[in-house]
């Protein structure tokens, strides 16, 4: 049975949006690596114009390596299926070159960047953690600072009182536990939504036939939502992109309410 949807028309949105969402994946790890390992060269290299520079360069690869099926990478399927699998109706240059870029290359990064990051964070945690206990202070020794410090300034002697900045390594502490989290369920969901239509690719190219259709059918569209899923991530850790969510379903519906 012909799929409903020419697969080529098909192949083309799944390598492309597949593709730029790894890339961005990609960038953003690259992008805290280097800010990170390299401070200064991230404060002069990474401005406005460089980012937005990366970010159209990543389209337009994808665009042009998504449309190579038409300029003759592709090949007519042996056996007819209902699927549009890789292994089918691309080449095998094609398929070696894909996996290469798209798929390896960018887990090789994915896993070398946020193991540094994750070991540098847990390092910092560590670190401000233990700063964070030695200056908790409990109500007693807080009060009985006070008053050694209004004794001073009575008899003269003003003594300069010093208050550890809790409140600021807290904040800190808290900061870094959420890069933390926010990085571990980026990284974390890519991989999870991705690896299952990567196998099946990969086994396809032996035999078309053995992966069961409704798997099929679940791989394909956990690696579209893989797509989407990336701001949603950010907005469940960032209390400003859940309020400007709300606040933009709350116009819609006010829009469409006074429309009917």
């Amino acid at each position: 049975t012909e799929p409903l949807v020419p697969c080529l028309m098909v192949l083309y949105v799944t390598i492309l949006f597949f593709g730029v969402s790894m890339i961005t994946v990609a960038l953003i790890s690259t992008d805290r690596f280097i800010a990170i390992r390299w401070p200064f060269l991230y404060v002069q290299c990474f401005t406005r114009g460089s980012v937005l520079t990366t970010i159209m360069f990543s389209w337009i690869f994808m665009v042009i390596f998504s449309s190579i099926p038409y300029l003759g990478a592709a090949v007519k399927p042996d056996i007819p299926t209902k699927f549009c699998f890789y292994s089918q109706y691309l080449s095998q240059a094609y398929l070696l070159a894909m996996f290469s870029l798209i798929n390896i290359l960018i887990i090789i990064i994915l896993l070398f960047t946020n193991i540094y990051l994750l070991k540098q964070t847990l390092r910092h945690i560590l670190k401000i953690k233990s700063q964070v206990v030695p200056m908790a202070w409990d109500e007693t020794s807080q009060n009985r600072s006070e008053e050694v410090t209004q004794n001073s300034t009575n008899q003269g002697t003003a003594q300069p009182s010093f208050e550890p900045p809790s409140g600021r390594t807290r904040a800190r502490y808290h900061r870094e536990i959420k890069a933390t989290r926010v990085t571990i369920a980026v990284v974390g969901f890519t991989i999870v939504l991705t690896t299952p239509i990567m196998v099946i690719d990969v086994v396809s190219i032996w035999c078309p036939t053995c992966s069961p259709s409704i798997i099929t059918r679940i791989a394909v569209a956990m690696a579209y939502a893989n797509s989407c899923v990336n701001p949603w991530i950010f907005a469940g850790f960032n209390k400003l992109y859940r309020e400007t969510y709300f606040e933009v379903l709350k116009r819609l519906r006010n829009f469409l309410l006074c429309r009917s």
